[in-house]
Formats: C-alpha cells, structure tokens, sequence
C-alpha cells in the first residue's frame, strides 16, 4: 500500500467552453481561450480573482463526513452526491479521520468544492483499482473535472498491488 500525500493549492482556472466537434472551428476556439486565458492571468497578476471564484468564496457551505458517527454522510461519495448541479459557492466537505475505500469521481458539473481532513487525525481515501480492470485513467482513486477544486490534510492512498515488470494493466492511478 503506497502513501501519497497531497497539497493543492488552487493554481488553475479552466474555462468550460467545450472542444468544438467541428474541426473548421478549432482554431477559433483555441484563440478564446487563449484570450480568456490572457485575460484571466493579467487580473491575477493584479490580485483580481474571477468573479464567480469571488462570489463563491462569499457563500460558504459546509457538509460532514465521517465513517462511525453523527455527520451528513458516511460516504464521501454521498456527500458530492448531494451538491447541486452547477453549484455556485463554496462547498467545504469535512472530513473525518478514518479509510475511505472509494472511488470518487467529481464531474464538470460540480466547481467550487474542497476535500477538508480533519488536521489532527487526516483522512484516507483508499481504492485499489488498475489499469487492466478501469483503464490507466479511469483507475484513478479520485478523479476531479470540476474547476476550482481544494484538497488539504488528505492523504490518496492507492492500494493497488505493485505491477510486477512488464506485466500490461497492472498499474493504478491515485
């Protein structure tokens, strides 16, 4: 069992305009981005966060996890699960010590939202899943789509068996 220790800190900011199917306008869509990135880098560098990040940041909610006593969930899994689609503030889900064995996947959906562990005796979130049952992506233990995305005092923990050499399928993604 391998120990992954994780510190994020919110250092991205993608914009969710999809990749247009049509490849006559790929190039159209690459230069917004481009110029919405541009954009978004110049404020930052000015200390102006976007203003849905500001406005989220005002609105703060926060849900409970915990494995063997009085919360919200007993699941993580279930505590996303309840966040509504395309949400618009802060989502803070406390977490409690203890092994998580879960597979979470946070989709598009869903920004704003921070894995918090409990400080004083940090969560684990634990799956042992591999390529050759999920596919190298899909093996992930947490896989996030969302934008603005936080995780602090939590460990990933990818239990997954050591791949033997040159043996296809056999490594897992935290």
């Amino acid at each position: 069992m391998k120990l992954l220790p994780l510190q994020l800190l919110p250092t991205a900011v993608s914009n969710s305009k999809q990749v247009p199917s049509d490849f006559t306008k790929l190039s159209s869509w690459v230069a917004d981005n481009i110029k919405d990135y541009n954009q978004r880098k110049a404020d930052a560098s000015k200390g102006i966060p976007p203003i849905c990040l500001a406005t989220a940041e005002d609105s703060v909610t926060v849900i409970t996890v915990a494995r063997h006593s009085f919360a919200d969930f007993q699941t993580i899994t279930g505590a996303i699960h309840s966040i509504t689609v395309d949400n618009k503030q802060r989502i803070i889900i406390w977490i409690n010590g203890g092994e998580y064995w879960e597979k979470i996947t946070i989709n598009s959906s869903k920004p704003f939202i921070t894995f918090y562990g409990d400080p004083g005796d940090m969560p684990k979130i634990v799956f042992n899943g591999t390529a050759a049952q999920y596919g190298t992506v899909y093996s992930a233990i947490v896989a996030v789509e969302s934008d603005y995305f936080m995780a602090a005092n939590v460990a990933f923990v990818n239990a997954a068996p050591m791949p033997e050499l040159n043996r296809t399928g056999a490594q897992g993604v935290a």
